[in-house]
């Protein structure tokens, strides 16, 4: 065998020279040397093959490993955000209930703000204070004052955008984009502050904004906001305290010091905020309800005195309600379970039961809802009738109602929409 070429030259003069066949002899030098290069290839290719099955056997436990390790870290993470998240909360019920200053007082006129969840911020031009919780990165509490004029005002909300607060440090502030899934959930709402352009702007602020689910913010919540500009419409000046909040552990009901033990998190653009699990909403009337214990209700001298404030609580879960009943009453809630979710005790300067008299029942009645309200309540209803669907013939038993739907095309194109994803959904199960 002659691998190398420049040796087969020689090789046939030195055959030629005792008498052999010159072609003969060169035919069989270049079928060895062709049979040599196929085990020189087939040997490298064994030799590629071991390489490569070490390097991927190699690479692959090492990309188990870090796979492992990065869930570990991702675990510990989590975990260690938790834990300080809880103890951040239980910092915020155990802290000092600051002093209301002058300046806030013509919004909250009762001596102590409730606990302070790390910033507190005065928004003028809108009434509002607003308590930002900095490790959920979402209000705790936010309190408005809701004027007559505010709710009669002719400003519009026409072309305002939601818009980061400026006034947070850059590391707690949250993107209007954040909200994947779910509809940006004004505290103070932007309807109860038309006396300014640069109210209502105001109340588009991301620091007055929560994760709400669609139906919650157009159906139960929006209810709860109406009636209270009704109040202001025949009351004068209202007081409302909103506090997102989230589940709270069974065990620790009975405690002051109730820990979180569930927090949905929405991460986007490189910002993150919280999904509160309930909405709740503390009502007062600062001025009583002395002189108008007569007025659409029956008279009753032990429990409206003069000089009392007058207070409401109410409850909403934070998810779709098919419930038939949607009355104001049916979210109200006690005083006691109003507290005991949001770590609260302080409302409205009330120490005992004594302090304050219940709004009472005739007063708690939705009346005069405008038609545009009227219809974002219908909407919002048959979309959380679609979303608790719980059978395919409960789901078409809905189509009916969507055909009623003709005047607004792009209503019924979403619900429609809405309807065959539940249908799939169901069907799967």
């Amino acid at each position: 065998r002659y691998p190398d070429r420049s040796m087969l030259r020689p090789a046939l003069a030195a055959l030629a020279a005792t008498g052999a066949s010159s072609l003969f002899w060169y035919n069989e030098l270049k079928r060895s040397q062709r049979e040599s290069d196929r085990r020189e290839r087939e040997a490298l290719s064994r030799s590629q093959d071991r390489h490569e099955r070490v390097i991927a056997a190699t690479v692959g436990k090492e990309q188990k490993q870090f796979r492992e390790r990065l869930r570990e870290l991702k675990e510990t993470y989590e975990g260690l955000r938790r834990q300080a998240v809880q103890s951040a909360v239980t910092l915020a019920l155990d802290s000092a209930e600051p002093a209301t200053t002058e300046e806030m007082k013509a919004v909250y006129p009762f001596p102590n703000l409730p606990p302070n969840p790390g910033l507190i911020r005065h928004v003028v031009e809108g009434d509002f204070i607003i308590g930002f919780d900095t490790y959920l990165h979402s209000p705790r509490w936010i309190i408005e004052k809701i004027t007559p004029e505010g709710v009669t005002g002719e400003a519009s909300r026409r072309g305002i955008r939601f818009f980061e607060d400026k006034k947070l440090p850059e590391h707690m502030r949250v993107s209007s984009r954040c909200y994947d899934g779910y509809s940006r959930g004004h505290m103070a709402s932007a309807g109860a502050h038309k006396n300014s352009k640069a109210a209502v702007k105001s109340t588009f602020t991301m620091s007055n904004i929560v994760a709400q689910d669609r139906t919650n913010n157009g159906s139960d919540w929006l209810r709860l906001e109406l009636w209270t500009r009704n109040l202001a419409k025949e009351f004068g000046d209202v007081v409302v305290l909103n506090a997102p909040a989230y589940p709270i552990q069974s065990d620790a009901m009975a405690d002051k010091k109730a820990g979180i033990m569930e927090i949905g998190m929405l991460n986007h653009y490189g910002t993150w905020t919280s999904v509160p699990k309930l909405l709740l909403k503390a009502v007062c009337l600062p001025n009583g309800l002395g002189e108008y214990q007569n007025k659409g209700m029956k008279e009753n001298e032990t429990t409206c005195k003069e000089g009392k404030i007058a207070v409401a609580y109410f409850l909403t879960e934070n998810r779709p309600n098919n419930a038939p009943d949607k009355s104001v009453k049916t979210f109200q809630c006690t005083r006691k379970e109003f507290e005991l979710i949001t770590g609260i005790h302080n409302a409205f300067g009330i120490g005992s039961e004594a302090d304050y008299i219940p709004i009472p029942e005739d007063f708690l009645k939705l009346k005069n809802v405008p038609n545009f309200y009227q219809r974002i309540l219908d909407g919002a209803d048959l979309a959380a009738r679609i979303a608790t669907c719980s059978n395919q013939s409960e789901c078409e038993s809905l189509k009916p109602v969507l055909d009623l739907l003709e005047d607004k095309p792009w209503v019924k194109k979403r619900m429609t929409r809405d309807l065959e994803q539940r249908i799939k959904k169901i069907s799967k199960l």
